[in-house]
């Protein structure tokens, strides 16, 4: 958070690279055993200004427009 969040003034937070590479791509997806999932949301709801959103799977997305 300080060192990526802060610095950028971020306003919206896509968090990436937590669900289980190693298993079928599904819409139901699952964080992998060692990511601290509840440590990230806990972080974001003491951050009430930040959007936090998640990508779709499978989904062509505009991040940039």
């Amino acid at each position: 958070m300080e060192h990526v969040i802060s610095p950028l003034k971020a306003k919206t937070v896509i968090p990436i690279h937590f669900d289980n590479l190693f298993g079928p791509l599904k819409k139901d997806i699952s964080p992998l055993m060692n990511v601290r999932m509840t440590e990230f949301w806990d972080t974001m709801a003491a951050h009430p200004e930040l959007t936090v959103n998640t990508l779709p799977v499978g989904e062509a997305v505009e991040i940039f427009p």
